[in-house]
């Protein structure tokens, strides 16, 4: 008796952030594959025209030796037991090949995949995220600061002893102009 395949998560909105595809592969579609040069064959059976290798990872599960499939996806992506337990029998039961995508690999943009060649999809999970932003109080009062208006520099010695100077310059220059209008 098979499993229905759900079909939301075939769906990847534009934006979609944090998800993880584990898909399941036939044998001799993995050993198509060429990672990270050549995912032609698996674009086609999944039938999308683009996804970006970064985000593509293809796993033997027999090359995980004694770590199951659920183990690698904590170890590797995070993958809270509480997001396994509901597909665990799905997850323990592969065997052969299983490639990962993550919401990068669609690199933001919709698209509709629609599986062909055997390929189907094992789960859909969510990538843990940052935590909410929380703001706690300032370390110090001085923190909190106060912004003073724009303070006036202190003139240097050269400064003060010009203006000095240009004082004294007026001044000689108006006793000149009074003995001049004095004597004449």
């Amino acid at each position: 008796m098979s499993t229905p395949q759900p079909t939301a998560p075939l769906l990847v909105p534009a934006g979609e952030y944090g998800k993880l595809r584990v898909i399941a592969l036939p044998t001799d579609l993995a050993h198509r594959l060429a990672p990270p040069a050549d995912w032609q064959p698996l674009f086609a059976a999944l039938g999308v025209d683009y996804l970006q290798a970064a985000d593509i990872q293809l796993v033997d599960i027999a090359a995980l030796g004694d770590m199951t499939l659920g183990d690698f996806l904590q170890d590797a992506y995070e993958i809270g037991p509480e997001q396994l337990a509901p597909v665990a029998t799905q997850i323990q039961a592969q065997s052969g090949y299983v490639v990962l995508l993550r919401s990068g690999a669609f690199g933001g943009r919709a698209q509709q995949m629609v599986l062909q060649d055997g390929v189907r999809l094992v789960a859909f999970l969510s990538e843990p995220g940052p935590g909410p932003l929380a703001f706690g109080p300032l370390p110090a009062a001085g923190a909190a600061g106060h912004l003073a208006g724009p303070t006036r520099p202190i003139p240097s010695n050269a400064a003060i002893l010009g203006r000095v100077a240009t004082v004294a310059l007026l001044v000689i220059f108006a006793l000149t102009a009074l003995m001049v209008w004095v004597a004449g």
